[in-house]
């Protein structure tokens, strides 16, 4: 039987507030951005700072950093960041200088995702667009624009994009997570139509993930029916996995959730309620069973959650909160 537990201390005012944090493909560091615009990078066991790059706009003005993804192959400490004011740069973090920059003035962009072959990098954000990149190249003009939002037309209410997860099963196909539901879009392709439109999910938040035989799990921003598992071929519902940590008055609202990278048979969960007394949670479920096998608990959960993500080993699981710190879950065999 395994159980998720704490590896010890969080990690203190990593940030003002951690909005994203992602183990680099071997394992060896944890990356972290947040709210103060900085990049930080920490030992995978020990939680020791490797490196900590200041990044800001150019006008010098502290900008938060609202995603990051590392450049999977054949870079050591090199990672894509983005700020909220529509800035996508580069870094190499081990000796702090930027690589790459690409500039979205018009938008607030609130995701990335990098290709397996680290050859294409792809924003969204405020504006409802997937702009397609080329990772290699000082272009700074996308290779390929899919607007979500030509396809809606009669427009109630902003298209924002808040997730972009690339598929397992196929490497061009992205999904696209927003209040209006799920669409996966193969970045190859001219033209704004999706290979897949699934229906049904509010996401607010990195919360969405492929797993394995084709299928998808979603969180939705919501009170009830928040998490479920979706066959990706045909677009229809599964399953859902009920949330055990509603305490009724003030529900929990999830915000991400990110599979375990190595078969996904767990799935961490966070994010926080509305309101005084609102249920802040982060916690790890068991795909087959539902039950939680590990939880940020107790006084630790003081604030709201933005983010996790497991290692590729799924060894261990990090959750980064409102307040900027960093709580680390490995995994136990009892």
């Amino acid at each position: 039987m395994v159980a998720w537990v704490p590896r010890g201390a969080p990690i203190k005012r990593a940030h003002d507030a951690s909005y994203c944090v992602a183990w680099s493909p071997d394992d060896r560091l944890l990356g972290s951005a947040g709210a103060d615009g900085r990049l930080l990078g920490y030992e995978a066991r020990g939680g020791k700072v490797q490196f900590d790059v200041p990044v800001t706009a150019k006008k010098k003005e502290v900008v938060p950093l609202t995603a990051l993804a590392w450049v999977p192959k054949g870079a050591d400490r090199v990672v894509w960041a983005a700020q909220s004011n529509g800035v996508v740069m580069k870094w190499d973090c081990g000796d702090g200088k930027e690589l790459q920059r690409i500039e979205e003035p018009e938008n607030d962009i609130y995701t990335l995702a990098v290709t397996r072959d680290g050859g294409r990098v792809c924003t969204g954000g405020q504006d409802g667009c997937i702009r397609v990149y080329d990772a290699g190249s000082a272009a700074k003009e996308p290779v390929n624009v899919i607007s979500l939002r030509q396809q809606h037309e009669v427009n109630l209410h902003p298209v924002r994009i808040y997730c972009l997860r690339f598929a397992k099963h196929s490497p061009s196909v992205v999904a696209a997570g927003g209040w209006d539901g799920v669409k996966l879009y193969d970045i190859r392709a001219e033209g704004t139509k999706p290979v897949r439109d699934i229906f049904g999910p509010v996401i607010t938040g990195s919360a969405l993930d492929f797993g394995s035989n084709n299928t998808l799990v979603t969180a939705s921003h919501r009170p009830e029916d928040q998490v479920e598992q979706w066959d990706v071929g045909t677009g229809d519902k599964i399953r859902g996995i009920p949330c055990p940590v509603n305490n009724g008055r003030f529900p929990f609202l999830p915000a991400f959730c990110a599979l375990s990278k190595v078969q996904g048979g767990h799935l961490a969960v966070g994010g926080g309620g509305e309101g005084l007394g609102s249920e802040n949670a982060a916690f790890v479920l068991d795909m087959k069973t539902g039950g939680i096998v590990g939880q940020v608990a107790g006084g630790a959960a003081k604030q709201a959650f933005h983010t996790c993500d497991f290692n590729q080993q799924d060894s261990q699981v990090a959750f980064g909160d409102a307040s900027g710190h960093i709580h680390i879950l490995e995994k136990k065999s009892r």
